[in-house]
């Protein structure tokens, strides 16, 4: 059996009324599909030239800097360009972003903060929101890199007013320029 017969609805009825319903309904069906499918495309092409973009900016960076570290260097990037603002909303981009911060949480568990960093900033495109700032700027800490955590800290600190942790990171790292 082909995939389009056992997609196949049969009608059980010879009554014109609802056959029209029933063709009615699948032509609703397929527009509904076919903008799924426009949007979806609009997302990855959308994504494609953003990856095109931070890929420049990486091999530049790396020409500049002669790092050997690209984990490093590509969080240096994804540091530089945070404030680019969101990406368009989408199925693709909820997506996305839901597997960053999966992989970003799993990254910062595991110490390894550069790439934990980078996947929360990554994912601050998708679905901006100060927790994800608030986590940049732990892990940017956890890196020992004080002047950006204090940076990326003092914006977030707005939305936290008497957080305790965010208040122990920003006076953490002030501590830590002073000596």
């Amino acid at each position: 059996m082909d995939m389009y017969n056992t997609l196949a609805v049969v009608p059980q009825t010879n009554n014109p009324e609802e056959l029209r319903k029933l063709y009615h309904a699948v032509q609703t069906q397929r527009a509904n599909d076919a903008e799924r499918l426009r949007i979806a495309i609009r997302d990855r092409e959308f994504l494609k030239a953003t990856i095109a973009e931070l890929d420049a900016e990486v091999a530049d960076l790396k020409e500049k800097v002669g790092t050997q570290d690209a984990a490093q260097a590509d969080a240096v990037v994804l540091r530089l360009s945070r404030k680019r603002g969101a990406a368009k909303g989408g199925l693709f981009s909820k997506l996305t972003g839901a597997a960053m911060l999966h992989f970003a949480r799993h990254f910062a568990r595991t110490e390894r903060f550069a790439e934990a960093e980078a996947l929360y900033a990554a994912g601050a495109v998708f679905k901006p929101r100060p927790f994800l700032n608030k986590q940049v700027g732990n892990m940017l800490y956890r890196q020992g890199l004080y002047v950006s955590a204090l940076e990326v800290l003092n914006d977030v600190k707005e939305h936290y007013q008497g957080d305790a942790e965010v208040t122990f990171l920003i006076n953490a790292s002030e501590a830590a320029l002073r000596n």
